[in-house]
């Protein structure tokens, strides 16, 4: 059994920069570690980050106000930094809605399951063991 814990900050600039592909823009047009720093604890607090599907949603949502702020203001529909951090404020994490229950699930998985993630963006010692996907799948 596998526990697949929050993504950590490697994580979430990788899917950050899927999510940013998928909308047609240039990952490299954005500050990448700012976004990733806003989708972590460092924005959101200790062992709180967003999970994929939340990253998904946010970029979404930035589309969706970058192009009501444009309509409203004139100017460019583009995405902007300033549009990222806007809709990034306003998000409530379920990490932080559940935490506890995600705790329960960390103390049970270190004990019960093997880690797919690598190591916490807390800095806490790391749980369990670490699962290599990619060196598996490279390997199978």
């Amino acid at each position: 059994m596998f526990f697949v814990d929050l993504p950590d900050a490697a994580e979430r600039r990788e899917i950050i920069e899927i999510h940013l592909k998928r909308a047609k823009r240039d990952p490299g047009a954005y500050d990448l570690e700012r976004l990733t720093d806003l989708t972590g604890p460092e924005s959101l607090g200790t062992g709180i980050a967003l999970t994929g599907a939340e990253i998904a949603a946010w970029v979404n949502e930035t589309l969706i106000h970058a192009f009501h702020r444009s309509s409203h203001e004139g100017g460019s529909h583009d995405l902007t930094m300033a549009d990222l951090e806007a809709v990034a404020e306003s998000l409530v994490p379920i990490a932080r809605l559940r935490r506890e229950e995600i705790e329960q699930m960390r103390r049970w998985a270190d004990s019960h399951a093997l880690k797919a993630s690598t190591v916490p963006d807390d800095g806490t010692e790391e749980r369990g063991r670490a699962l290599d996907i990619a060196g598996t799948a490279a390997a199978g």
